[in-house]
């Protein structure tokens, strides 16, 4: 097992995120569309931040996804994964900060 960390400021994460160029480098359409506030964002940012920190190593933004399964919790995949590689995320948010963790099974 691995695990990976990572926590934001919000704030600055919004403000990193008015850009354009930024938003459609760092989220999918999907990931736009299904995590439309800015503080679901943050969190969805420290995901993929969380993921990659777990495999020890950076990568393209879009080789992590996140989507929700039916009760709405956060779901977390890897292109760049193995098949028989597990992943988990847990996202966590409270006043000025987003944070999440990444458990690769």
């Amino acid at each position: 097992m691995k695990i990976g960390i990572d926590l934001v400021h919000i704030p600055s994460c919004i403000e990193r995120m008015k850009s354009a160029n930024v938003l459609t480098k760092v989220f999918s359409e999907a990931e736009l569309r299904l995590f439309a506030t800015d503080e679901s964002r943050a969190g969805v940012f420290a995901a993929k931040e969380a993921c990659m920190k777990a495999f020890g190593k950076k990568m393209p933004w879009d080789c992590v996804q996140l989507s929700k399964n039916q009760a709405g919790a956060p779901v977390i995949a890897c292109t760049a994964a193995e098949d028989c590689v597990v992943l988990h995320v847990s996202i966590s948010h409270d006043q000025e900060y987003a944070t999440a963790c990444v458990v690769i099974e």
